[in-house]
């Protein structure tokens, strides 16, 4: 009997989710002692969930203004200009 890896045990039981078989097929068709893997998958899933941590997702915040630093000057300005408006206001400040 072979001796498997963690990692073995993980190939094979991602193998038998992709593969579409019951548990029972797969490990017929891999000679596989049925109960010993079921056992394992247990395991995994068990080591696999206590890697991840619950976390807080909060909202995205966006700007409200623009900073400009040319030279030395800094202008902050609305985000609610347009893009044109801005566009043309540093051509201008590069004359």
């Amino acid at each position: 009997m072979a001796r498997r890896s963690s990692q073995d045990w993980q190939v094979l039981v991602t193998e038998q989710a992709m593969s579409g078989l019951s548990a029972a097929a797969f490990c017929r068709s891999k000679n596989l002692n049925a109960k010993y893997f079921s056992l394992r998958k247990t395991q995994l899933s068990k080591q696999t969930s206590a890697a991840f941590i619950p976390i807080q997702l909060s909202a995205p915040t966006s700007p409200d203004t623009i900073r400009i630093d040319w030279q030395d000057t800094s202008v902050v300005l609305p985000v609610s200009l347009s893009p044109g408006w801005v566009a043309d206001f540093v051509k201008q400040l590069s004359l």
